[in-house]
Parts: C-alpha cells; sequence; structure tokens
C-alpha cells in the first residue's frame, strides 16, 4: 500500500478525538474535519450538566488542535514535532490543548492518544527552547488515560486562569523573594518523573503572582535547617523536625505530619518562604 494521503490520516484523527467527546455528555465538540483552521481546528465545550446542556450550564470553550500520526514513536517514547508559528500562536492569544491521534500505517486502528498542554505561559516557555532559527521542535507527549478528558479540559481551563499570557515569567536567578509558592505538575505527569518544563512553581514577588522558569535549571538540592516552627493559616503554630538524608528530605510538623521531599544531584538553592496570614 503507498503512502497514505494527509487528509485521510487527519480525518481519521478527528473522527477519533470526537468520539471520545460523544462519550461524555459534558463536553461537545465543535471540530470539524471540513472546517479545521491554519492553527486551531476548532473547539470543546464543557458543561456542568450533561443532561441538558442548556447555554446556562456551559462553563467554558477550550481551543484544541487534533492531529493523526501513523509512525512508530522513537526510544524516546511519545514526542511529535511542533511548528514554531503554533506555539507562538498560542502564546499570543489564549493557549490550546494539542492532540494526537497514533494510529497503525494505513489509519485504520487507533492506538492511543497523546496531548500537549500549551497555557500561554507553557507556550512562552517552550519556545525558549527553540534554536534561533529553527522552525520546529520535537517536545513530549502525555498519553490520555481513559475516562481522562473531562479531567484534562478542567484543569487546562483552571491552569490558563492564572498561567495567562499577562502571567510574568522569572527565571531562578531573577528571584529576590518568593512569597505564597505553589507547585503542581503537568495533568497526568508523575512527580517522580517530572521534567523541568512540567513543574510548575508560582509565587508572589513584589507584589504580583508570577511564573518561575525552571527550564534552565538541571537539579534541584533542597537545603534546610533542622528545626523550625510552621505556621498555619489559622494560627496554630507547631515545631517541625527535618531530617535529610543523601536522597530525601522529610519534614515532621507535630505527631502526625509528614513532608516527604526527593532530592536529586548537586543543583543550586530554590528558597521558598511561606508567609501564612495571622
Amino acid at each position: 500500500m503507498g503512502e497514505i494521503p494527509a487528509e485521510i490520516i487527519e480525518r481519521a484523527a478527528v473522527n477519533e478525538f470526537n468520539r471520545i467527546i460523544g462519550q461524555d455528555h459534558r463536553l461537545s465538540s465543535g471540530v470539524n474535519v471540513m472546517d479545521k483552521g491554519p492553527v486551531l481546528d476548532g473547539h470543546v465545550y464543557v458543561y456542568s450538566n450533561g443532561q441538558t446542556r442548556k447555554n446556562d450550564d456551559l462553563r467554558f470553550a477550550l481551543d484544541v488542535q487534533v492531529k493523526g500520526y501513523t509512525q512508530e514513536f522513537g526510544r524516546k517514547g511519545p514526542r511529535y514535532s511542533f511548528k514554531r508559528s503554533w506555539i507562538e500562536y498560542y502564546s499570543r492569544n489564549d493557549g490550546a490543548l494539542f492532540f494526537v491521534v497514533e494510529m497503525n500505517n494505513d489509519a485504520t486502528e487507533v492506538k492511543n492518544i497523546y496531548y500537549r498542554s500549551f497555557t500561554p505561559v507553557e507556550a512562552k516557555i517552550a519556545l525558549k527552547g527553540f534554536r534561533e532559527k529553527a522552525q520546529s521542535k520535537t517536545l513530549k507527549l502525555q498519553r490520555l488515560s481513559k475516562n481522562g478528558l473531562f479531567s484534562l479540559m478542567n484543569t487546562f481551563y483552571e491552569d490558563g486562569s492564572v498561567m495567562n499570557r499577562s502571567t510574568p515569567i522569572v527565571a531562578l536567578d531573577e528571584i529576590k523573594e518568593l512569597k505564597d509558592v505553589s507547585v503542581s505538575f503537568a495533568h497526568g505527569v508523575s512527580p517522580m518523573m517530572a521534567a523541568s518544563d512540567e513543574i510548575r512553581v508560582m509565587g508572589i514577588q513584589d507584589g504580583l503572582r508570577v511564573f518561575v522558569d525552571l527550564s534552565d535549571a538541571l537539579d534541584f538540592s533542597l537545603i534546610t535547617s533542622k528545626a523550625t516552627k510552621v505556621s498555619f493559616p489559622n494560627g496554630v503554630v507547631l515545631e517541625g523536625v527535618w531530617n535529610v538524608s543523601k536522597s530525601e528530605v522529610t519534614l515532621n510538623i507535630g505527631d502526625s505530619v509528614e513532608l516527604l521531599f526527593i532530592i536529586q544531584g548537586d543543583g543550586g538553592t530554590l528558597t521558598i518562604n511561606w508567609d501564612f496570614p495571622q
């Protein structure tokens, strides 16, 4: 059999994507294979009530792009070549969820569906990884879990509200003092396997909520004192004891709370200052 036309591959990918959307009545697809745009392929509408799907039940709509893939992934696992122009568009606007439908070589059988999240902040970080004149770059994909699409849509929407095109991005060496720190991971990523571009560190610096760019960081090490006081938002203050080993750090708070940190390598220092109001 000769090479399958791109049009057939794209049609098969969109049909599979719409099939998955149709399994959850809280979701409605606005992706049409005959009406694909130059960057975005359409929208997915997310409802709070999957039974009625009235206009009053519409929570939000997300931009999506859907591609078909009929080749074998390499040793590094699921990856896809993204055009610079796509990611530049995501960074300037509201971002997008990018889906890759993996199929056999004649596009008749679906193997898996993968995705990559591009909030505007994530798009800007991805662009930093492009070589100066490169027009494309291969990036890692995450596998979409069974029945995980609704959760992914909600996570992307929530992430986009704080990782939008107006969110300041600061490098590690630009941090003076970071307060009210939050650390999260890209949807579907195991904390133990997360790469630097899959870790989201945000905090308050100079009165603004900022996103910390970890793309230039190779490793982290946690440097702490061995005893500290931990203040909670409700005013309770408990003694905390640090136990440090070569590969992990635990913080025992009071008699019942234990926080475990896994550390690797001999990298720089990231200091986190918790500033709970009393």
